[in-house]
């Protein structure tokens, strides 16, 4: 899944339907914005990205996900992915991550961002991304399988649990903390009452609403 401009445009992309004079015209007027070099903002903008661009940075991780209507967990926080090499900007309310290789887009791809979610926080919301992709038919499952061979070893044993049903991040949470614990769950299950979220053990339904 690719991302989209986010009403963000380099340079090169503007001259291709706009000579320099139009574009200089576009941002006396307002109707675009220069976010630093090379890059311009419309007025419908994605604020986030053109944060992370300010910051030398792209959006990704978990903040990346967000955008792509995965369920996340709640955060406090835009996720910046910056270069390997590059000084850690000064920035409240924004988590930094690296990166060696940088996307020539304003956000990285799907993939990218669910990887680096996986890799830099906790296994529990890796998999919660990582079962919503799936679910919205994003990415496949051997897609998943193999981005779960790819995180660190230590979280390898969570990352087993790996389920095509979770219909939530909150039923991912739920049941991973079953399974965790060696009791037996089964994902949308269809019983006497209808389909449920999950059945835990052979008679213990447990539904999952909410955030």
């Amino acid at each position: 899944m690719k991302t989209k401009d986010y009403g963000v445009y380099t340079a090169k992309q503007l001259l291709t339907g706009y000579t320099k004079r139009q574009i200089k015209a576009l941002v006396k007027a307002g109707n675009l914005r220069r976010i630093m070099r090379g890059w311009y903002a419309g007025s419908d903008a994605d604020l986030d990205v053109v944060r992370a661009l300010k910051l030398g940075g792209r959006l990704g991780c978990l903040s990346g996900c967000a955008k792509y209507g995965l369920w996340v967990p709640y955060q406090a926080k835009t996720h910046v992915i910056l270069p390997g090499n590059a000084t850690l900007p000064a920035a409240e309310f924004t988590e930094f991550h690296r990166c060696a290789a940088h996307p020539r887009s304003p956000m990285f791809d799907l993939e990218d961002c669910l990887y680096q979610a996986m890799r830099y926080h906790d296994a529990e919301t890796g998999l919660i991304v990582l079962e919503s992709a799936l679910q919205l038919g994003h990415i496949g499952y051997d897609q998943a399988k193999h981005l779960a061979t790819r995180v660190q070893k230590d979280k390898m044993a969570t990352y087993r649990f790996l389920d095509r049903g979770a219909q939530s991040g909150s039923e991912t949470r739920v049941r991973l903390f079953f399974q965790r614990r060696g009791v037996s769950v089964h994902t949308q299950n269809r019983t006497a009452p209808g389909w449920v979220d999950l059945l835990v053990g052979n008679s213990w339904i447990v539904e999952c609403d909410g955030r």
